[in-house]
């Protein structure tokens, strides 16, 4: 009797050991579990960080945009300058021109003047010519 109590003692002993081996395999499935679920943290995580350079890519995509439209606007200005320049240019051109008519307009002027000068003394030539004969009559007289 006695040995049969040591057998079966010895059954749930063996039971015992095989419960704990399923245990056993269980915690080492569980541990492959947590493993596997770390590993897929991890690739969550460099996902993210790939979406996080991807829009960073894309602000630098947009910054670089925003400095090419700067660049137009610049261009834009600086030929808008060289326009002012030269609407400044044809200005004074325009003033040289107007100073160039009243120089003309002048020496139009002048040349009047002296006309009437030259008249003048044709006149004064002639009452000369004209006093000269009257003392010529008077002397012949």
């Amino acid at each position: 009797e006695e040995i049969l109590h040591k057998r079966v003692a010895d059954v749930e002993i063996l039971h015992k050991r095989e419960a704990d081996a399923e245990i056993l395999h269980k915690r080492e499935a569980d541990g492959e579990i947590l493993l596997k679920r770390e590993a897929d943290g991890e690739i969550l995580h460099k996902r993210e960080a790939d979406e996080e350079i991807l829009h960073k890519r894309g602000a630098d995509g947009e910054i670089l945009h925003n400095r090419e439209a700067d660049g137009e606007i610049l261009h834009k200005r600086e030929a808008d300058e060289e326009i002012l320049h030269k609407r400044e240019a044809d200005g004074e051109i325009l003033h040289k021109r107007e100073a160039d008519v009243e120089i003309l307009h002048k020496r139009e002027a002048d040349g009047e003047i002296l006309h009437k000068r030259e008249a003048d003394e044709e006149i004064l030539h002639k009452r000369e010519a004209d006093v000269e004969i009257l003392h010529k009559r008077e002397a012949d007289g």
